[in-house]
């Protein structure tokens, strides 16, 4: 992920390792850290999400207790994000590593969290591979009955600030890497050829919205959701809204949306040099 985030985001700060390097991380003293901590933890930047029953004037005396003296930020920059401009070519990079097998990484340029699109995007990914179960198109054509091509595989719709890319990871073996690209391709393809039936659409969305019900179950779950929905502009129960969102997706929103998305992709692969030869722009130390 470091590598591909590293190729797909060409300008967007998402295009570099959240963890730092080496030389960053040495680098930061202790004035580096409680200047971050004076302008970002502030009064103005922050949420405070109460969830369970909870007596609300112990609660509220509370958060005042803790919080009251928090002062606003005199430095808080800009929060806009900025915006990554979508691929407009293909771009084929192969990475040589010691790995007896393959990883595969099929990237294309997706809506923001911000966009209306992102909700078509996300019935897409339950679509190919299940969401956040192993299924869908992606299974059924890579690991189906006799079919084993991949050790894996699955879809990903991750919808950033001023950037998002829908991408497909593959583990597979050297000799079915052309094979399983092309099986990927052939796919992704499909969602913009031709209309997806009414079936598999409601299947799609039962599946995110059983998922969403899933990971939002604990109290913790659900401050959290709600902290994060208010603190990005979207308003502390935009739970709700987003499963009405999802619902609402058509077979016409996601023709459209793979028409505008799903044409133009990174394709990254790191493992063994496809066949001794040049596979591609060598991203590794030293390549061309």
């Amino acid at each position: 992920m470091n590598i591909f985030r590293s190729i797909f985001f060409r300008s967007h700060p998402y295009r570099m390792n959240p963890l730092g390097t080496e030389q960053s991380v040495s680098r930061a003293g202790r004035e580096d850290l409680t200047a971050f901590h004076r302008r970002f933890l502030s009064s103005d930047n922050m949420v405070v999400a109460v969830y369970g029953d909870a007596d609300m004037e112990k609660a509220q005396n509370l958060v005042t207790k803790h919080f009251s003296d928090l002062k606003r930020s005199d430095s808080l920059p800009d929060m806009t994000p900025p915006v990554e401009k979508a691929l407009v070519e293909n771009d084929d990079r192969h990475v040589d590593a010691d790995f007896s097998n393959v990883v595969v990484m099929m990237g294309y340029s997706a809506p923001a969290y911000d966009d209306p699109d992102r909700y078509a995007m996300t019935v897409i990914d339950a679509l190919t591979s299940g969401a956040a179960m192993p299924g869908g198109w992606l299974h059924e054509s890579l690991r189906g009955a006799e079919k084993g091509l991949v050790y894996y595989v699955h879809a990903n719709n991750w919808a950033g600030m001023g950037a998002g890319t829908f991408y497909v990871t593959a583990l597979t073996t050297p000799e079915n890497r052309e094979e399983v690209v092309s099986r990927i391709s052939s796919q992704i393809a499909r969602l913009s050829q031709s209309a997806v039936s009414a079936g598999e659409i409601a299947t799609a969305k039962q599946v995110l919205i059983t998922v969403f019900g899933v990971y939002n179950q604990t109290l913790e779950d659900q401050a959290q959701e709600a902290s994060l929905n208010e603190l990005y502009g979207f308003g502390y129960d935009f739970s709700d809204k987003y499963i009405q969102k999802i619902d609402a997706v058509t077979a016409e929103d996601i023709m459209r949306v793979a028409k505008k998305y799903l044409g133009t992709r990174l394709l990254l692969t790191i493992g063994p040099a496809p066949g001794g030869a040049d596979g591609g722009k060598d991203e590794s130390p030293g390549g061309g």
